[in-house]
């Protein structure tokens, strides 16, 4: 019986927003209000509103591959069955059996696993059950000695460094410490007069990769959708004022925590244009890989930290599911890449700011706090891959240098991030 719903900034996809704004008018005439943020998709829309009605609902999209649901659904099935033939075992499933005996969580008789139940029953514990996404980090209230909430990886380690200020029911509390062997970061209450927040600076980078599927993009671009091993590395934190969103001040953790992991992600080679120099080119490729992570909400709906990225002044970037072992949203990506590119382009080239803002290419989510951006550089770039098919030299990752920025994670999305 609800007359309206009021959505503060658009839900991150379309198939969402129909489903909040449905909840008013179902008995009677009722009303969408709808307030607008600043950021690249909210601008890109608030252009042409007509726009946003008449967008199709991108697919569902899933990685049925994923190594870590597999290991966690095999696991259970082995503590329920207790044995089961290797030749019968679906073959996702067989693809993580010799990794779960090195972790000595099941052991193989002949023709036959099983499972090993007391590290059976921990895995599938500090993987959340079966629901779960990947390894889970407790939060203790070291006061107390209560567990608060808990938080999966990747993300924990964004949010969860020594240092950090994480809100629980809206309380704020500081991180003491992570121990990423035990899963678990010990928190404590802070005053309630407290107004700063923080964000982690950190940087990701590919330690190896599987080429999964590849193919040239109409417009000469070598893109690639590879099963990546990532390793994100938390170095620092901004420290930010409350309510002005100014930053207090920068500081570095005594030690880089470390964290690596697989996951699924797009591969990209752009071609490298010496009129913009090292530093151009860096400058470009990251305001690049800014905007595609953006204009995905459009084209494969993906939410704000659904999708994390790299990129490299070689003009190699790669975009890469959040999730560990990946989504599938990486790989409509992969297959939406030129849509997504010309959204990316639209989105920088209308923008009135100089050279990066908010409404473009700035994110909250950005690794090294937004530095080494150029809006007018991306779109130089961008232009002149439209303008005439560019000439693929290599491969993805192939002759990748420099320092890697990272974007997002990738929550979280994610060095330029």
């Amino acid at each position: 019986a609800l007359d309206a719903t009021v959505m503060a900034m658009p839900p991150p996809s379309y198939s969402k927003y129909l489903q909040r704004a449905g909840r008013a008018g179902r008995r009677r005439k009722g009303y969408v209000f709808t307030v607008l943020g600043d950021d690249p998709i909210d601008v890109y829309y608030a252009r042409s509103p007509e726009r946003f009605f008449t967008q199709s609902i991108p697919p569902s999209v899933i990685e049925p591959s994923n190594e870590e649901v597999a290991k966690t659904h095999l696991v259970a099935y082995l503590l329920q069955s207790w044995r089961a033939r290797i030749d019968k075992i679906p073959g996702e499933w067989r693809n993580v059996i010799d990794e779960l005996v090195a972790e000595g969580v099941v052991k193989k008789t002949g023709e036959y696993i099983r499972p090993i139940p007391a590290s059976a029953r921990r895995l599938l514990s500090t993987q959340g059950g079966l629901r779960g996404m990947g390894p889970i980090v407790e939060i203790v209230d070291s006061s107390s000695g209560d567990t608060l909430a808990t938080r999966e990886l990747p993300v924990a380690l964004l949010e969860l460094y020594p240092g950090a200020i994480y809100l629980y029911m809206g309380e704020p509390y500081i991180v003491e410490s992570l121990n990423l062997v035990e899963k678990k970061a010990l928190v404590k209450r802070l005053g309630e007069n407290t107004t700063a927040y923080t964000r982690p600076l950190y940087t990701v980078d590919v330690v190896s990769y599987d080429v999964l599927m590849e193919r040239k993009s109409s417009r000469g671009i070598m893109a690639s959708y590879a099963k990546v091993v990532l390793e994100l590395s938390v170095n620092g934190m901004v420290v930010k004022d409350m309510y002005t969103g100014e930053t207090r001040f920068t500081m570095d953790l005594e030690k880089p925590i470390k964290y690596q992991y697989s996951t699924r992600a797009l591969l990209l080679k752009y071609p490298v244009y010496e009129e913009l120099g090292i530093k151009g080119c860096a400058e470009a490729f990251h305001a690049i890989e800014h905007a595609l992570i953006s204009a995905a909400r459009v084209t494969c709906g993906s939410g704000l930290t659904d999708l994390g990225g790299i990129s490299y002044p070689s003009g190699d970037i790669v975009i890469y599911d959040s999730a560990i072992g990946g989504s599938g949203l990486s790989k409509l990506l992969y297959k939406r890449l030129e849509e997504t590119e010309d959204v990316a382009l639209e989105i920088m080239s209308k923008c009135d700011c100089y050279d990066g803002c908010p409404r473009c290419i700035y994110s909250p989510y950005c690794g090294n706090n937004n530095q080494v951006l150029s809006r007018r550089k991306a779109v130089y770039v961008l232009n002149k891959i439209r303008g005439g098919k560019a000439q693929a030299v290599a491969h993805p990752l192939e002759l990748r240098g420099g320092k890697p920025l990272v974007a997002v994670l990738v929550f979280i999305l994610v060095y330029i991030g």
